[in-house]
């Protein structure tokens, strides 16, 4: 086969490939049914619709991030095992921040901030430490006491729950912290909202 073929191969590949992707994605606020055979519906809500404490989350979310303060919010209800709120920050139409939130409970399933921060390198040790340790005190406040803080090799925070000195496996929080000593990213453990209580 020729170059020429080639490459006209697999642009034709690739433009299947979207057509398919488009037309088998499932349109907003319609009903699907997840691998289990459970079904799961997205909805789309006012920020006035939110919990009461996912609400709290949220507002967390905004103090210790408060470039999120002048963004506009797109929010998404999604039902999987358990209903999660899907919030979307955007500026000047552009994503800047994804934050999921377990509806019934408001803990934070995960948090995502593109502080656009051109990174390619880790903030040092204590820089780290610090940005993580004032970030989930906000969030979780004197729960905070009952983590073992530990440093990832990719420079990521981790705390991870303990009791009776026997690590509960599963609930933890991972930060990526950037060189600007910015918390960029957090994702709690599969255990973590199970463990906690507001």
């Amino acid at each position: 086969m020729t170059s020429t073929s080639q490459r006209r191969y697999s642009v034709l590949a690739s433009s299947a490939l979207l057509t398919a992707t488009l037309l088998l994605s499932p349109a907003p606020g319609t009903v699907m049914a997840n691998q289990t055979g459970k079904q799961q519906a997205a909805a789309h809500l006012q920020e006035n619709q939110l919990s009461e404490k996912a609400k709290q989350t949220e507002q967390k979310l905004q103090m210790l991030v408060p470039a999120l303060d002048d963004t506009s919010r797109h929010i998404t209800l999604e039902t999987k095992d358990q209903p999660v709120y899907e919030i979307r920050y955007e500026k000047n139409n552009e994503f800047f921040a994804r934050a999921d939130i377990y509806a019934e409970t408001g803990k934070l399933l995960t948090f995502y901030w593109d502080s656009k921060v051109q990174d390619f390198k880790n903030p040092d040790d204590k820089l780290a430490y610090k940005s993580a340790d004032t970030f989930m005190k906000g969030l979780i406040g004197e729960m905070c006491s009952l983590y073992k803080v530990t440093r990832a090799p990719v420079g990521d925070v981790i705390y991870s729950r303990y009791v009776n000195g026997i690590e509960v496996v599963g609930d933890e929080f991972r930060l990526s912290v950037n060189s600007a000593g910015q918390v960029t990213h957090v994702s709690g453990g599969e255990n973590t909202d199970k463990h906690q209580s507001s």
